[in-house]
């Protein structure tokens, strides 16, 4: 009997140990770019971007503002990380999302329609192991070519 219940305590242990180690980041926070250490690939690098990301899994928003050399635009996002698809509106444009979790990261795939070429957007969303740093790997495809981006931010907040 006393064999049975050091089993049974060693596999609830093993249990709560794998569940807690599964839990899936929060991304919650407000995050800035850090230009100098993003790899901007053949795009023009933006002068600055902020993130303001509220995330309730499988909820997650997106409030970026972006300064270029084309001026100040706001953009809002919302999603969902269960695989369904998510439509929002950013100026003329409709952007369809599928955003899904891959083991610790956010994997989203983005279509939409530019002055009637197709263009696909893949990112993946990765946390550091301390929290404190977010790193976005994007990869893009248009009928003018594909590319790679690394887009590196910090959280201030």
């Amino acid at each position: 009997m006393k064999t049975k219940s050091i089993v049974l305590v060693a596999l609830l242990t093993l249990a709560i140990s794998a569940i807690s180690q599964d839990k899936q980041p929060d991304f919650s926070g407000k995050w800035k770019l850090d230009t100098a250490k993003s790899d901007f690939g053949m795009l023009p690098p933006t002068e600055s971007q902020t993130s303001v990301i509220e995330h309730k899994d499988p909820k997650l928003k997106i409030t970026s503002t972006t300064k270029s050399a084309q001026g100040e635009r706001t953009a809002e996002s919302n999603y969902t990380t269960d695989g369904k698809e998510s439509t929002n509106t950013q100026g003329p444009r409709e952007i369809k999302t599928v955003a899904k979790w891959d083991g610790k990261k956010i994997v989203m795939a983005s279509k939409f329609d530019m002055q009637g070429s197709e263009i696909e957007l893949n990112d993946i969303y990765s946390l550091s192991e301390d929290g404190k740093g977010m790193t976005i790997d994007r990869t893009f495809k248009s009928p003018m070519g594909e590319g790679t981006q690394k887009l590196i931010f910090t959280k201030s907040e």
